[in-house]
């Protein structure tokens, strides 16, 4: 957490002053109340590194302290840490004081004095203040930044207009799909054009919006601008004022044209499966695993003189007078083994023979979903096969004109006799066939399995109907049904095939199973929730996301109507079932939002759309088939984006600084009312300038060079997302005067992630400006000052030091040599004093810059003691004099570090940055100096060498402290923060833009 951040309780406050007593009795009254916890400092440098390692929510500081006084600390925290609470606490009562504090961003002024327990609790109750009023206004920037990121980044179009059509917001998605500019819409009365046929439809959901009911889901077609014909979902909400008068419409829209595309297809698809199935003149059933039937083609029906809606629902052994299944059953079979199954019945009560074949349907783990029966009169074959003992003539010219195709090989596996069916579905005619191996006339694939069923035949073994492929003259391949018989022909052992076409039942079936998949995958894509009502027997079919979208495993409750009741809240169980109830009876569909509860107890909202149907040729109704949409999202989304577009609005219209949008062509798309107060001009009349016209012309400049950068960026393919730049620019004033401004600039991006615009908020710093220019002409005249005073001081000691040296070679006496070396002495000191200021006024006075650690160390210590570092790669963003640094460093080492042999230089990763280790095996510092070591004068020389590099250090935010052990050597440890410090290289370009985003405010580019 960097110094500053929010806490979600308690005030951590760093109170400075120079007076301790003060400082401990402050503490204790503070202190009184948990929620207050004070870190005392002695002065604003000790308060500042303090800072450097610490969190802190406030800080109360006095005005007089030594080295820095209080309005400089503020300056310094201002700059460092931003917008930290701020109290001046002092004994100073003039009135000038209060205002400078004040102008320097000073949150409160309070003036030491009077009764101690008022006076603190005055200022605890302050701190209080200070402190949740930024907690606030970082909550709300939170809050800001979560709203419009909601609302971006939706992929549904989203708009808000007036009842007259004028437009107040768009998002991007919205802007995108229409080929519209944002500028472009809002503020006009833009409108898709509504299919003619729809037209008269929205109208009448518009006017139906009512207080009590404000929201509605519509679905109609628009007329795109290509000319292009697209179905759209929309959820129209009115919003209405305290006087009943509707103030602002909102929809959120989605494209669902490829939905209604596959639910077109979905229903051709299925008209071409009934077409086909009604073309069999075979009876095709459908079932389910439990024998109860879901459809027959049109033959079944015929054949049962019974309609669909006395079909449905019942078990197929129902429909011939028993009450449990047959005991020579196909289906029966076919559920057990999972594979196709035949068997032959004779239903006493038509008096036919069928030849029933059961195809089970399995789903992809394996069980069995339905089973597919196909019933064929077989009734003739078998009269036939009872005639053939009689007349073989008669038989043979019966066989011959079977559908099946009959074939009888002998025991060497070549061919006796094939019906004409067989021979002319091969392609051959009778007579070519004869003699030939039966197995020349079966695909490779089937091989196998004729081979094992012609041994398990001959082993005595019962051999069921298999299915197998053949090939045609042409090299066709037929899928057929083989069952065969042992039998004598010609007075020799022969087997008997007879064989069934099921090509054209394979390519129905291989349709029906496409024409599912499609559905399925069409509900799937949409993730929706596909549900089927039974409304003679409550049963519900309930697909799987049914009940995952709930949290429920598949099948967790019963398929039944009353799972669905219990499932509902109960606010909604009383509104929402009526309305379905009479949309039933009213044969209307209907579309409903409920919320449903979850696995974990949650309630979640779902959109419900749903159809009745009627039995054929009957008014009864018999299902709802229908979807489940989750909403649940979309709910939450629409309740947070009006609280938090309300607030925003508020927010802008109410701010002194100016809140800004340009587009990526740099037209402004808004700008809040502040600007008429800042600068002279309406909202109305900004929008109509061009960015040119409200800079100045070296201001524009620097914009167009910004914004060239930025662009190389984007191309290149280096950019950051989410950057921001801080630009000072000098603005034109309606009056004829200008205004400096402080704007922090970040970027609007698409869904694609393109630059499409910016967006804004600039600060009146024209007073600090003004300030600045003042404080460097100052600045310049001092050092220049210093400079000549320094020059002249050195000229003098250089003549001093030469009498100096003069008197020493004419005095005999020890007792005058000596005082003569302690002046010597003395003059030297104060002319390494002197230079030092030479020093210390360079100190930030060239911008910072990227160093090699390994580099700078290598130049600093080259031909003093060995020193290994292994910072080869990590560069810092630091002051030019860095090589004063680690010069300094290796300096003390010399000096101090007695026995030192060896320096160790290293860098090791931190919570908050990287920190580089300067180590020694010298003799080390003593526990009670290791911070003193840092002071100015402090030390056996001049005392300047640490102190100096902790200056330098700090102007890019680098802190240093002494952390070895003494005896075991020296070890100073430097803290670089994050974003100043990179592992690669880094060129002279980039340090260049480095010190450009410096000038600029931005810190992270």
């Amino acid at each position: 957490m960097a110094p500053g951040s929010t806490r979600a309780t308690g005030i951590c406050l760093l109170y400075v002053d120079d007076d301790p007593t003060l400082l401990e009795t402050g503490k204790l009254f503070l202190e009184r109340s948990s929620e207050i916890t004070v870190t005392t400092a002695g002065s604003a440098p000790e308060a500042l590194r303090l800072l450097c390692t610490k969190t802190f929510d406030a800080v109360v500081s006095g005005y007089q302290m030594p080295g820095m006084d209080g309005i400089e600390f503020l300056r310094q925290i201002r700059k460092d840490y931003g917008d930290l609470p701020f109290i001046v606490f002092t004994g100073k009562g003039r009135e000038e004081v209060a205002v400078e504090a004040l102008n320097c961003g000073a949150d409160f002024y309070l003036q030491k004095g009077g009764n101690p327990q008022s006076r603190f609790a005055e200022l605890s109750h302050e701190i209080h203040h200070a402190v949740s009023r930024r907690r606030a206004k970082r909550a709300l920037q939170e809050s800001e930044q979560r709203y419009r990121d909601i609302v971006e980044d939706q992929t549904e179009l989203i708009c808000r207009f007036l009842p007259d059509g004028t437009h107040v917001y768009a998002n991007e998605a919205y802007c995108r799909y229409f080929g519209q500019d944002r500028g472009a819409i809002i503020g006009s009365r833009f409108m898709p054009e509504i299919h003619p046929d729809d037209r008269r439809a929205v109208a009448r959901v518009f006017t139906s919006l009512t207080p009590k009911n404000p929201v509605v889901l519509v679905e109609h077609r628009i007329v795109m601008p290509d000319g292009g014909i697209r179905w759209m979902r929309w959820s129209d909400r009115a919003i209405f004022g305290e006087e009943g008068i509707c103030r602002e419409y909102q929809s959120v829209g989605r494209d669902i044209t490829d939905r209604k595309q596959a639910e077109e297809e979905l229903a051709a698809s299925r008209a071409l499966l009934n077409a086909t199935l009604d073309s069999i003149p075979d009876i095709i059933g459908i079932q389910k695993p439990d024998h109860t039937i879901i459809r027959y083609n049109r033959a079944g029906y015929e054949f049962l003189h019974l309609s669909p809606e006395e079909v449905s629902g019942r078990r197929c052994y129902e429909l011939i007078g028993r009450s449990s299944p047959c005991e020579e059953c196909a289906t029966e079979e076919a559920l057990r083994t999972k594979r196709p199954e035949q068997a032959e019945r004779y239903l006493p009560k038509y008096g036919i023979h069928l030849d029933c074949r059961a195809n089970p349907v399995l789903s992809e783990d394996g069980e069995i979903v339905f089973i597919v029966e196909q019933l064929r009169d077989i009734t003739d074959k078998k009269r036939a096969e009872e005639e053939l003992r009689e007349s073989e003539a008669f038989n043979r010219s019966l066989i011959e004109n079977l559908p099946d195709y009959i074939v009888i090989y002998g025991s060497g596996g070549r061919l006796l006799y094939m019906n004409s069916s067989a021979a002319h579905a091969l392609g051959y005619s009778a007579d070519e066939v004869i003699g030939r191996p039966v197995i020349s006339f079966i695909a490779e694939e089937s091989r196998d399995n004729v081979a094992s069923m012609i041994t398990a035949r001959r082993e005595g073994g019962d051999v069921p109907a298999y299915e197998i492929e053949i090939l045609t003259r042409e090299g066709d391949r037929r899928a057929v049904i083989v069952k065969g018989t042992p039998i004598q022909y010609r007075d020799s052992p022969a087997t008997l095939l007879v064989v069934t076409d099921i090509t054209d039942r394979k390519r129905t079936e291989e349709a029906l199973k496409k024409s599912r998949q499609r559905l399925e995958l069409a509900l799937e894509a949409g993730e929706h929730g596909f549900w089927d009502w039974d409304l003679e027997t409550n049963e519900v079919y309930f697909s799987p996301r049914c009940y995952t979208m709930l949290g429920y495993e598949p099948g967790a409750f019963p398929p039944h109507y009353q799972s669905w009741l219990d499932l509902l809240h109960p606010d909604d169980l009383r509104e929402v079932v009526p309305r379905i109830s009479r949309c039933i009876q009213a044969m209307q569909p209907y579309g409903e939002a409920f919320r449903m509860r979850c696995r974990d107890g949650s309630w979640k909202w779902i959109s419900s759309r749903g159809k009745i149907f009627r039995k054929d040729g009957s008014g009864v109704l018999c299902r709802v088939v229908g979807v489940h949409v989750d909403i649940d999202e979309r709910r939450r989304a629409d309740a947070a984006l009006l609280e938090s577009e309300a607030k925003y609005r508020l927010l802008a219209d109410r701010m002194n600084d100016i809140i800004w949008m340009l587009d990526a062509d740099l037209r402004t798309t808004y700008v809040s009312p502040s600007v008429e107060t800042m600068l002279g001009f309406t909202p109305e009349e900004r929008l109509n300038q061009e960015i040119s016209e409200q800079l100045t012309p070296a201001s524009m400049l620097t914009v167009q060079d910004v914004l060239a950068r930025e662009r190389a960026l984007e191309q290149g393919g280096r950019a950051d997302p989410g950057r921001s730049v801080a630009l000072e620019l000098e603005y034109c004033r309606k009056d004829g005067s200008t205004r400096w401004l402080e704007s922090l600039i970040s970027g609007i991006r698409n869904d694609q992630g393109r630059l499409v615009g910016f967006h804004g908020v600039s600060r009146d710093i024209t007073d600090r400006r003004r300030a600045e220019v003042s404080l460097q002409i100052a600045n310049k005249k001092l050092q220049l000052l210093a400079s000549i005073t320094r020059h002249d001081i050195l000229n003098r000691m250089m003549v001093l030091q030469g009498y100096l040296e003069l008197m020493q070679e004419s005095l005999n006496q020890p007792v005058q040599r000596e005082y003569l070396r302690q002046i010597k002495k003395a003059a030297t000191a104060i002319q390494r004093q002197i230079e030092f200021t030479r020093e210390y006024e360079q100190l930030g006075h060239a911008l910072p810059i990227w160093q090699s650690v390994s580099g700078v160390v290598a130049k600093a210590c080259r031909g003093r003691l060995p020193v290994r570092c292994t910072c080869k790669r990590l560069f810092i963003y630091a002051d030019p004099m860095l090589e004063a640094v680690f010069a300094n460093l290796m300096d003390n080492t010399l000096r101090h570090g007695e026995g030192a042999a060896e320096v160790r230089v290293y860098c090791r990763a931190s919570e908050d940055g990287v920190t580089i280790v300067w180590e020694d095996d010298g003799a080390g510092v003593p526990a009670d100096q290791k911070e003193r070591v840092f002071d100015r004068g402090f030390g056996r020389n001049t005392g300047f060498g640490l102190f100096l590099c902790r200056e330098i250090l700090s102007i890019t935010g680098i802190c240093i402290i002494e952390t070895g052990t003494y005896g075991q050597g020296a070890r100073f440890e430097m803290a670089v923060p994050e974003g100043q410090y990179s592992f690669g290289e880094r060129s002279a370009d980039a340090g260049n833009i480095m010190q450009m985003k410096e000038r600029l405010g931005s810190p992270d580019g």
